[in-house]
């Protein structure tokens, strides 16, 4: 029972940084509990020595002394890496212990200070994102869409609120990919009038480039598409007549036979087919006499985590898992500043291309390597340099711009 003036130089009040806070930690933790009872994890830290001191115990000390201490070292390991996409998730892994240290505040003037100078052309490179779309939707739904957009606009706005409200293409307000990309996702809050203005310049420079208004199209226009695709293919599960790659990619994203059946039941009671294109409209789901309102609220939220995740596999967001652990560290985010995404770019195109080989992954694979190819010309116009390339350079300069093959590009 306190008054929160008597600690008023000592609290955060700068409602931007409180609200990523929230999204970024709060959340994290809720989810984080609810899963595995506790936000630490102790419980299901606790299984996995418990999992490995029983293999060991089946051990002869003597005779298996050294697979007993590979095991050992297998348990501390798996434990470690646990923790740290625990705390990555957090937004709390790698921060300083000391975040008022001249150190810790010069790491991140740098970090703003870089993506102030040097992510002008951001929105350029960014263009071969378009093909990754169509890697996605395959031509037929990313035509659609397209089609829709032009002549429906206020449904394609209502398929665009959809994908908002599951809690991604927010980037116009959070500048969620662009953060995550440059490495300023889950730095401390700033302390000094000069950090909180270089972070206002930062954040204003992310809508001046246009990136984010670029990530926020790209991530509702695919949402859409992969909205439609998840209510088609669902029916076809309920028909019977999905194939089997359609099926693993709907149990990938959490959705199991018996999903797909009630969001094809729901999407007929409540949906609408506009264009080709199919809306589920889930803010108007509600009980039927087959779903009880209880599962229409769980299938909701799986649905709208199911879109989430896939939105952010097509246009690369970087997530807890797709760097090593030295990036989140203070000097690690510095010197890794631009290689975020292509650490998860090799996570999220290179190894669903390998997996699927369909049509749909080559046509996204080619037309990213197309649009690289011209961005590389691009840039160079804009760098004042009157270049004429090969096939082979602009096929090699297309590959590189595309991101497709992620950090082995850049290697």
């Amino acid at each position: 029972d306190i008054d929160e003036l008597d600690f008023e130089d000592f609290l955060i009040t700068d409602i931007d940084e409180l609200l990523k806070s929230y999204v970024r930690v709060a959340s994290a933790d809720i989810e984080i509990a609810r899963k595995f009872g506790s936000v630490d994890m102790k419980s299901a830290l606790a299984k996995i020595r418990s999992e490995g001191e029983s293999i060991i115990k089946k051990l002869d000390p003597d005779k298996d002394k050294s697979t007993i201490i590979k095991i050992g070292q297998q348990i501390d390991d798996d434990i470690q890496v646990a923790e740290a996409l625990r705390d990555i998730l957090r937004g709390i892994y790698g921060l300083p212990e000391n975040p008022y240290a001249l150190s810790s505040r010069a790491a991140r003037l740098a970090l703003d200070f870089n993506n102030l100078v040097a992510l002008g052309g951001a929105t350029i490179s960014s263009f071969p994102d378009l093909a990754r779309i169509l890697a996605t939707g395959g031509l037929t739904d990313t035509m659609n869409t397209m089609k829709l957009m032009s002549t429906h606009f206020s449904k394609y706005r209502a398929g665009a609120a959809e994908v908002k409200l599951a809690g991604t293409a927010l980037d116009m307000i959070l500048q969620t990919r662009a953060l995550a990309m440059f490495g300023n996702g889950s730095l401390a809050p700033r302390f000094s009038r000069l950090e909180t203005g270089v972070s206002y310049l930062t954040n204003g420079f992310f809508i001046a480039n246009l990136l984010s208004p670029w990530n926020a199209f790209l991530k509702q226009a695919t949402g859409v598409i992969i909205t439609n695709n998840i209510i088609k293919q669902s029916i076809r599960w309920q028909k019977g007549t999905i194939s089997n790659l359609n099926k693993s990619k709907l149990l990938a994203i959490g959705l199991d036979e018996n999903d797909a059946k009630m969001l094809a039941g729901l999407h007929k009671k409540f949906g609408e087919v506009v264009d080709g294109v199919y809306m589920p409209n889930t803010q108007n789901w509600k009980a039927t006499a087959n779903i009880s309102q209880q599962e229409v609220d769980a299938l909701r939220k799986k649905f709208r985590a199911g879109l989430v995740k896939k939105v952010d596999e097509t246009i690369v967001t970087p997530g807890a898992g797709d760097q090593p652990l030295w990036v989140h560290n203070q000097w690690g985010r510095f010197v890794s500043q631009y290689k975020s995404f292509a650490f998860a770019s090799a996570n999220k195109v290179l190894v669903p291309a390998m997996q699927q080989k369909d049509a749909h992954q080559m046509m996204g694979l080619l037309m990213m390597t197309f649009i690289g190819g011209n961005v590389q010309s691009m840039k160079d116009i804009l760098a004042g340099k009157d270049r004429e390339y090969t096939t082979a350079e602009f096929i090699k300069n297309g590959a590189d711009r595309s991101g497709a093959f992620g950090i082995y590009m850049e290697l």
